[in-house]
């Protein structure tokens, strides 16, 4: 048996953290490694000692083995854990610890690699009498081969990536029509992302859940399953909200399928944490295997609630040799689980990456509530990593209580300073739909208009009369004994200006005017709205100033209903958070300039900082409204950028492989 001293974690943001406070649970001193992007970072402060291992990208860095590795070394780690992402599935990478006489956290090389080729494990899966997704496996790599496979199964199908993970490397195909050029772009994809083309097909089900279940197995030949989590709710086939067990499926379908995945795992005699995941078609308990996950997986948190056991500690445990001290029947159900994954992106904008720092953070705290987070107030979020900031979790007797606390988690959790996806979980948790447990890997696409719906018109008039009386008293409106007891100020919210007076009335008590408002590219005198004049008394308030940035909370009466909003000044900027309306921003502005409002129609910038992944046209080609111009790729995400009209490439400014800050003019279309 191995007894660790010391680990270093692979790893970065959360995970890291959730793995340092498994090792100081089990007495274990800690290694974080990290980049130029992370040198401020919680994990890193949190870790008992720290290693630098390079630039901010992940290349260069957390995928840079043999610096990780030396890290190890030269520290005097007896183990490396590599949390999720990154390295954890790596087979040569753990050929590589095994060199340097440290101990991978995680299955071996050979498991791994089974498992981590769709086609191979759903040959093992097969053999052992488990369905699988009608389709071939390893069908011949020929176009007309691949075709021929396609029309046999039945459209629509799914051309997949062998190698494959993460939502990346997967295409839908509808018809016969659209499978050359599908075909083509999955095979750049995977070669891109995987450095392997090698492609399944299969046949695709329109209305599916996705079911997984975690699994925990030691080096004696002890496999147990920890029950399932249901992980429906995706976008672009990532998972954003989870939750365990499964709601509304048959206690003979929870036996059948942790029976099918103990049955896998012992196969291939797994040693470590490893994930089964299914496909269930809805309304029915027939489920297919889709791959296994030989890691630690995202979602953990929410099983660990409902079971008790410290999943990460037990992994350490095992690859430390140890024998499971659990038997199947010590593993049981005891109440729900929920989690939500707060993304640092703009659901509003075609879920559009949000970059920046983080002004204020405070998560809710209650019974039953969890965060597992990797931010701190004053965190800089890059371009380089991926969006997750935090993992939300509920946990209670029942579902509908977990709900509950879910939404109190959702709406007191307060996070300025970045546009993130907190209000489209909340709608999510409020959706008919969710409410029935009815969910399938389709509801956000089919009801992504209504889980992004806009403030209405009251909710958006109270975010400007908070953000005008927060001006109001930072400038001391009526209050220094000859200044002026009134202010007239413009503001921009989601496109819009509008013009407010602050009339200071009392020692705490204003009136706000809201005169009028107008959209991007009006005039002063092109208007709408009519007068409408709203009473504030300023209840408390307090104020916190940091080198950077101030952050207040007030509780305000507004037209005699009170509540309380935290405020964060950046720039020019004030970020607002309620517990009804979530986090929102507001822009003071000139009141005798549009400026801010005027659009470019013929340069093309880049929304977010990022890497240019692909350049699709050259200087003096003609382009139509709607061709793709070019790829980038931000958090892990890619973005194309699209001709807003008929016209020639006048200027190409970028080359692929650029890197690109927000802002940047990348390409330049001169109308025909």
């Amino acid at each position: 048996m191995n007894i660790f001293n010391k680990i270093l974690i692979a790893n970065r943001g959360e995970v890291a953290v959730r793995i340092i406070l498994a090792c100081k649970k089990l007495h274990i001193a800690t290694v974080a490694v990290y980049s130029d992007a992370d040198k401020h970072s919680p994990f890193v402060k949190m870790a008992d000692e720290a290693v630098h291992i390079g630039e901010s990208p992940a290349q260069q860095s957390y995928l840079n083995q043999t610096k990780i590795i030396q890290a190890a070394l030269t520290s005097g780690a007896d183990a490396i854990h590599p949390g999720f992402g990154f390295l954890s599935e790596n087979p040569d990478f753990a050929q590589q610890c095994q060199v340097a006489n440290l101990q991978f956290i995680g299955p071996s090389g050979d498991t791994m690699i089974l498992m981590a080729s769709k086609s191979a494990s759903k040959e093992l899966v097969e053999s052992l009498g488990l369905p699988i997704i009608p389709g071939l496996a390893n069908p011949p790599q020929d176009v007309n081969s691949l075709f021929n496979t396609a029309k046999q199964i039945g459209f629509p199908v799914l051309i997949k990536a062998s190698a494959g993970g993460g939502g990346m490397g997967m295409r839908v195909v509808n018809s016969e029509d659209e499978f050359v050029n599908a075909l083509s772009a999955t095979k750049h994809e995977a070669i891109s992302a995987f450095g392997n083309d090698h492609v399944l097909v299969e046949k695709y089900f329109q209305k599916v859940r996705h079911i997984e279940v975690q699994l925990l197995c030691d080096q004696h030949g002890n496999a147990l399953h920890c029950y399932e989590r249901e992980c429906s709710i995706q976008r672009r086939r990532q998972k954003v909200l989870e939750e365990a067990p499964a709601p509304s499926i048959s206690e003979q379908l929870r036996h059948d399928i942790c029976a099918a995945s103990v049955k896998i795992a012992q196969a291939v005699k797994y040693q470590g944490l490893g994930t089964v995941e299914f496909m269930v078609e809805e309304g029915t308990d027939n489920f297919y295997f889709l791959e296994m996950n030989t890691r630690l997986q995202v979602e953990h948190g929410i099983t660990e609630k409902i079971t008790g056991l410290d999943l990460v500690a037990l992994q350490i445990e095992i690859a430390q040799g140890q024998v499971l001290s659990l038997a199947q029947e010590d593993i049981s159900i005891n109440g729900h689980a929920i989690e939500c994954r707060l993304y640092a992106e703009d659901p509003m904008q075609n879920f559009m990456p949000s970059i920046g720092q983080v002004l204020h953070w405070q998560p809710y705290e209650s019974a039953g509530i969890r965060t597992d987070s990797g931010i701190e107030t004053g965190s800089h979020i890059s371009s380089y990593y991926d969006p997750m900031l935090a993992k939300l979790i509920s946990f209670d007797k029942d579902r509908n209580t977990a709900i509950r606390a879910m939404n109190r988690h959702l709406e007191n959790s307060q996070l300025l300073g970045l546009t993130t996806n907190q209000a489209f979980l909340k709608n999510i948790l409020k959706h008919p739909k969710f409410l029935q447990g009815n969910t399938s890997t389709d509801f956000i696409e089919q009801n992504c208009q209504t889980l992004t719906e806009p403030l209405g018109v009251d909710d958006i008039e109270r975010v400007l009369v908070v953000a005008a009386v927060h001006q109001a008293m930072a400038q001391e409106i009526g209050v220094a004994s000859h200044g002026p007891s009134l202010r007239n100020y413009a503001l921009e919210f989601s496109g819009m200006t509008y013009s407010l007076t602050v009339r200071h009335i009392s020692e705490w008590g204003y009136e706000v005017t809201l005169d009028a408002q107008r959209g991007a590219g009006q005039k002063n005198d092109e208007v709408n709205g009519a007068k409408k004049i709203i009473e504030v008394d300023v209840i408390t308030h307090s104020l916190q100033k940091y080198l950077h940035r101030s952050v207040c909370e007030t509780l305000l009466s507004i037209n005699g209903h009170s509540h309380t909003y935290k405020c964060a000044l950046e720039k020019n900027t004030l970020h607002i958070h309620s517990n009804d309306l979530g986090a929102q921003k507001v822009a003071y502005v000139s009141r005798f300039s549009n400026g801010n409002l005027q659009t470019d129609g013929a340069g093309y910038h880049a929304a977010m900082p990022g890497r240019i992944v692909d350049v699709l046209v050259a200087q003096g080609d003609e382009v139509k409204e709607g061709d793709k111009l070019l790829t980038m790729e931000s958090m892990k995400m890619e973005h194309s950028t699209f001709a807003k009209s008929h016209g020639v490439v006048a200027q190409l400014l970028v080359a692929t492989g650029d890197l690109v800050n927000k802002g940047d003019t990348l390409i330049d279309i001169q109308d025909k």
